[in-house]
């Protein structure tokens, strides 16, 4: 979620859910707990306070996950599409 991307973006220990797509985010750079499991919720958080922040996390988010990529990215998709409907119509 957006409020992953943006604590990333300062380089904030992450502690987010374990389902959905979050690892293709985060990759190995966020501790990932069972969102229904408060043990495990728990000792992410503990784990996470004592990181410090961290600066390939936060570059990994400016690199890859900035309005202006996220544009360029949606601005190829749509041009994928339109070329397929094109074609279709052709």
């Amino acid at each position: 979620g957006i409020a992953s991307l943006e604590a990333a973006s300062q380089g904030a220990p992450l502690v987010i859910t374990s389902e959905g797509c979050t690892r293709e985010y985060f990759g190995d750079l966020a501790t990932y707990v069972a969102p229904h499991d408060v043990a495990d919720i728990r000792a992410g958080i503990v784990s996470a306070l004592d990181k410090d922040r961290q600066d390939s996390l936060r570059e990994l988010v400016l690199a890859r996950y900035t309005w202006e990529s996220s544009g360029r990215a949606l601005l190829k998709a749509y041009r994928h599409v339109y070329h397929l409907q094109c074609e279709a119509e052709a």
